[in-house]
């Protein structure tokens, strides 16, 4: 009798221990999928913020000009990101001015007419909330020129989330029978294996989150960087100054003539002019170079570890002889030229701000003088 005491005892300190261990391996699970989730969605809010803002950005000008031409066409481009299921222009009074969705089974897109107005949230309580089906995210975001402008609604695919919760259930309910049985060799085969898992989601997420990250910093159309990269790239060129007294300069580029030609062939042509701008700027720069693109036919060049005037003025007019170069479509040769405004910092020490203002100014000058030209701004 002392001996099935002492067993049975035994066995439910054993069972004690078992539940014990059980509802700490459940709990660390909990409290970790709780953790992993919050961290998506805070990096999903992060990264989608990111997101529309450089959307926002790149609709302004078409926006202020009311070209709807070209905001259509530049909607069409950003829906090329397989993340974005559909995006919706605005103006302040909730006027749907142009909206491009992406048909969930062929994946074509698709523009909506019967959508006549939308109501438009409060710019204080602007955040990422799920639409109606569930499915996807929808982030607003405030086109501003100034002053506000329009609004761009967009709804973001959102299954990583859902798919992680739905693996956690299933690994939690395999853990809850074979524990009863074998608690300790569960818990070290659904920790090795819950370890490659999230390893192995945590490699999928960063590549989504680094493919959101560059589309959050470059344009759209050309894939160079944007105005937030190159504001980034300046203030770096500043703190590289500070250390080591490298100087730099930051050149303000606008085509001449390309108003003609967008006129002239429409939109896609004009776009795939300002691609082939953009690809003889990149084949034309160095490795120390930072090629941008503002919108519209504004380019930023950054120009570092340079000898002196005489060298600055070799690689602008190298550059203005490859963007004079006729550009080819459809059997139909056109033409555009550049004008260049250049700033040299630290002799113009100003911030990353007044760069880009004394750039845009000495750019103009060069416009005033004949075109196709440089001009350096006088301190």
């Amino acid at each position: 009798m002392a001996n099935q005491s002492n067993s049975a005892a035994y066995a439910q300190s054993l069972l004690c221990v078992g539940l014990v261990l059980l509802s700490l391996l459940l709990g660390g699970s909990t409290w970790n999928y709780l953790q992993t989730i919050q961290l998506i969605q805070q990096s999903q809010l992060r990264l989608s913020n990111q997101l529309a803002d450089s959307v926002a950005y790149s609709l302004t000008d078409d926006l202020v000009t009311r070209d709807y031409g070209g905001l259509e066409s530049r909607l069409k481009l950003i829906l090329l990101n397989e993340g974005i299921r559909s995006a919706m222009v605005a103006d302040l009074d909730g006027k749907v001015i142009v909206y491009l969705r992406r048909e969930p089974e062929s994946g074509a897109l698709q523009f909506v007419y019967d959508q006549k107005s939308v109501k438009i949230p409060e710019p204080e309580k602007v955040s990422l909330n799920k639409n109606s089906s569930g499915q996807t995210n929808e982030i607003w975001k405030q086109i501003v020129s100034g002053m506000p402008v329009g609004w761009i609604r967009l709804s973001l695919n959102d299954t990583q989330a859902a798919l992680i919760l739905t693996q956690f259930k299933t690994q939690a309910i395999v853990i809850g029978v074979f524990s009863l049985l074998i608690v300790l060799s569960v818990m070290i085969a659904f920790l090795l294996k819950y370890y490659r898992k999230a390893h192995a989601q945590e490699l999928i997420m960063l590549e989504k989150h680094d493919a959101l990250e560059h589309d959050a910093l470059h344009d759209f159309l050309t894939g160079l960087p944007n105005r937030k990269l190159i504001d980034d790239r300046i203030q770096h060129a500043i703190f590289e100054y500070e250390r080591y007294q490298t100087k730099f300069v930051v050149c303000f580029l606008d085509l001449d003539g390309f108003k003609t030609v967008n006129d002239q062939y429409g939109h896609e042509v004009g776009d795939l002019l300002l691609i082939e701008v953009a690809k003889r700027l990149k084949t034309t720069s160095r490795r120390t170079d930072t090629i941008g693109r503002l919108g519209g036919d504004e380019f930023v060049l950054l120009l570092s570890n340079l000898s002196g005037r005489t060298e600055i003025e070799k690689i602008i007019q190298y550059r203005l002889r490859e963007i004079a170069k006729p550009f080819v479509w459809n059997k139909t040769s056109m033409q555009v030229t550049a004008s260049i405004g250049i700033t040299c910092y630290p002799d113009d020490l100003v911030s990353t701000v007044g760069l880009l203002k004394h750039a845009d100014a000495a750019m103009y000058e060069a416009k005033q003088r004949g075109k196709n030209t440089f001009f350096m701004y006088q301190t």
